[in-house]
C-alpha cells in the first residue's frame, strides 16, 4: 500500500501527464520519419529474403496500426517505393530520417531525467544515444511484428494435424513471442535512454508493465475507437484517421511514462514533497537568498506583520 501511495504521489508531483503530452507531441512530429526509417531498412532486408516475408511484414504492420489507418496509407505501396529509392538520394534520405527519428529519444531522455532526478546528456552524446536507440527499435519492432505474424500463421496451419491441447498452446505462442520482444524493446528504453545506470533488477518491472499495457492497448483500442472516436468519421477518413493516430500515440506515451515511474519507485526515488513549479520556486528562493542575503523572496502579510512586531519590541530599535 505504501508503494502504491508513493507511486501515486510521485506520478502527480512530477507532472507526469505533462510529460505524457510532451512525449506525445514528439511522437506526432517524429512518427512518420521514424516509421519511414524503420520500414526502409526492414523493407530492404526483407526484399532479399526468400519466401513471402515482405508481404507478411506489410500484413503485420496493417494489423498493428490503429483501426482504419491503413485505409488512408497504403503500407505495401509505401514500402515498395521506399525500397525502390537507390543511389545518393537514398543515403541522404535515410540519414535525414535517422536524425529526425532520434528526436523522439532525446525527448524521452528529457522526461526520464525528471522522473529519475538526473541531468541530461550533452548534445552530441544525446544524439548518438537517440540514433543508437532508433537502430535498436528498427531491429526489434519489425521482429516483434514478424514473430507474431509468422508464429500465428504456423499455429493455424498445424492446428488441424496436432492434438487439441498442443494446438491451443501454439495459438498463443505468437502473441507471447511478440510480447516478449516488446518487453525487450521497453527494457532498452528504460536502461539505455536515461543518463544514469538503471539496474536490470529494477528496469524489468516497468518494461513488463509497459509491454502488457501495450498488448492490452492493441486489444482494447478498437473499442475506444468505436465508442469515443467513431463519431468523428463524418469529417472524413483522413481526419478520423488523424484523430485515431493521435489518441493511439497518447496512450503509448502514457504507457511509457507509467513504466518509467514504476522503475523509479523500484529504484527508491522519493516523490517530490511538492509539485514541480513549487519545488522550482522554493529552490530558486533558497538559491537567491544564499547568493544575496539582502534579497528576500516575497513575504506573506502574516510574516510581514510578525516581523514588524519583533522590530517594534526590539530594545535596539526603541533606542
Amino acid at each position: 500500500m505504501a508503494t502504491l501511495k508513493a507511486f501515486a504521489t510521485k506520478f502527480s508531483n512530477d507532472w507526469s501527464m505533462n510529460l505524457v503530452s510532451m512525449l506525445t507531441y514528439s511522437l506526432i512530429t517524429t512518427i512518420f520519419p521514424l516509421l519511414l526509417g524503420i520500414l526502409t531498412i526492414a523493407g530492404v532486408v526483407l526484399k532479399r529474403l526468400p519466401g513471402n516475408s515482405f508481404n507478411q511484414l506489410v500484413t503485420s504492420i496493417n494489423n498493428a496500426l490503429p483501426s482504419n489507418f491503413h485505409q488512408v496509407v497504403n503500407v505495401h505501396n509505401l514500402l515498395n517505393n521506399l525500397v525502390a529509392i537507390t543511389g545518393p538520394l537514398a543515403v541522404v534520405s535515410l540519414v535525414g530520417l535517422l536524425w529526425a527519428g532520434s528526436n523522439l529519444f532525446t525527448s524521452m531522455e528529457n522526461a526520464f531525467s525528471i522522473i529519475l532526478r538526473v541531468p541530461d546528456r550533452d548534445f552530441i552524446p544525446q544524439r548518438l544515444m537517440g540514433i543508437g536507440m532508433l537502430l535498436i527499435m528498427t531491429f526489434l519492432l519489425p521482429l516483434s511484428l514478424a514473430a507474431s505474424s509468422l508464429v500465428t500463421a504456423g499455429s493455424a496451419a498445424f492446428a488441424s494435424v496436432l492434438p487439441p491441447p498442443l494446438g491451443v498452446a501454439l495459438s498463443v505462442v505468437g502473441p507471447l513471442t511478440s510480447l516478449g520482444i516488446l518487453w525487450l524493446l521497453f527494457l532498452a528504453f528504460y536502461i539505455i535512454v536515461p543518463n544514469t545506470k538503471v539496474p536490470f533488477g529494477d528496469a524489468w518491472r516497468g518494461a513488463l508493465a509497459a509491454a502488457v499495457l501495450f498488448g492490452l492497448l492493441q486489444l482494447l483500442f478498437p473499442l475506444y475507437f468505436k465508442f469515443f472516436l467513431n463519431g468523428n468519421a463524418k469529417y472524413g477518413a483522413v481526419a478520423a484517421s488523424a484523430l485515431v493516430l493521435i489518441a493511439w500515440l497518447w496512450f503509448l506515451a502514457l504507457i511509457t511514462i507509467i513504466g518509467a515511474q514504476i522503475n523509479a519507485v523500484a529504484m527508491g526515488t522519493a516523490p517530490l514533497p511538492r509539485d514541480v513549479p513549487r519545488t522550482i520556486a522554493q529552490d530558486y528562493q533558497h538559491t537567491v537568498s544564499r547568493q544575496n542575503p539582502a534579497v528576500q523572496g516575497p513575504r506573506s502579510p502574516k510574516r510581514e506583520a510578525s516581523r514588524n512586531e519583533r522590530q517594534a519590541t526590539d530594545p535596539r530599535a526603541i533606542g
